[in-house]
């Protein structure tokens, strides 16, 4: 049998096995439909190809976009739509929809939330995960108590350089819930060593419920006999990565964390500056 014979039965049957083939998945799902329509908009051959192949590339997109979500490892999936902008109308939704362009992330730079509990931080950086996901980059979600946790564990089993090297690997990687517990020692060098390696090469996202004057009491160990300050960074990364800024009604009186009558802050740092956004 001819190709010019070929009975419209067969001609279908011969097209899924050439999808298949492809891995054009989605194209063999809507053949049939995909036919039709070119059929009743008479639609050109070029043009007929061109709506066959963007079928199976947003079909695949799509795939890639749910991977990438599955991959960071969110507690839950919340958009900025669906956040709350007037229970906290000190904050200015610009500032947050500019870090979701996310070239804070292009320019590996970092970001904070800070706020007490309560006030939508954790929402607010999975809402900027998504959207880094949307975008195409690969994301990372962890609490800070997990990531300490994980890191001392792969030290304990000598797999230490293993870990570090895949929490290097995302664009972003968002912590969350640094302060709600101390961090000793191991943890604090354990942690800056992530910073360190991550250092010009992706975007960090915290979230903490300490302003920033109380971050030094966040590093020490529980033991009294041990030096409480955390290990410092090398000279020309503290110089190059940035000063903090005191949030408001802190520079006047001593570092606390923040309590209910605070709001959410956002903290950048472009151009591998920390400076204040929004109080």
């Amino acid at each position: 049998m001819t190709r010019d014979t070929l009975s419209p039965a067969v001609e279908m049957e011969t097209l899924a096995q050439h999808c298949q083939h492809l891995r054009l998945t989605r194209v063999g799902q809507t053949l049939s439909t995909l036919l039709e329509q070119a059929a009743q908009q008479e639609l050109s051959y070029s043009a007929f190809l061109t709506t066959v192949l963007a079928t199976e590339v947003a079909a695949k997109q799509e795939k890639h976009h749910t991977m990438r979500i599955q991959m960071a490892r969110f507690p839950f999936l919340k958009t900025l739509d669906g956040f709350d902008w007037k229970a906290q109308p000190s904050i200015d939704p610009k500032v947050i929809k500019e870090l979701a362009t996310m070239r804070f992330v292009a320019h590996g730079a970092n970001a904070l939330l800070l706020g007490p509990p309560g006030v939508g931080k954790t929402h607010v950086s999975v809402a900027l995960g998504m959207e880094a996901c949307r975008l195409g980059l690969r994301v990372m979600f962890t609490t800070a108590t997990a990531l300490i946790t994980t890191l001392g564990k792969a030290l304990y089993e000598n797999r230490l350089e293993e870990r570090l090297k895949t929490l290097t690997q995302p664009k972003l990687l968002i912590i969350d819930e640094i302060g709600y517990i101390p961090i000793d020692r191991q943890g604090a060098n354990l942690f800056f060593q992530l910073v360190s390696r991550r250092y010009e090469r992706g975007a960090i996202l915290l979230t903490s419920n300490q302003s920033l004057g109380a971050w030094g009491g966040l590093w020490r160990r529980r033991d009294r006999e041990c030096d409480p300050r955390p290990p410092a960074a090398p000279r020309h990364h503290r110089e190059h990565q940035g000063r903090f800024l005191p949030p408001p009604r802190e520079a006047e009186g001593r570092p606390r964390p923040l309590g209910p009558h605070d709001s959410l802050r956002a903290v950048n740092s472009p151009g591998g500056e920390f400076e204040t956004i929004t109080a």
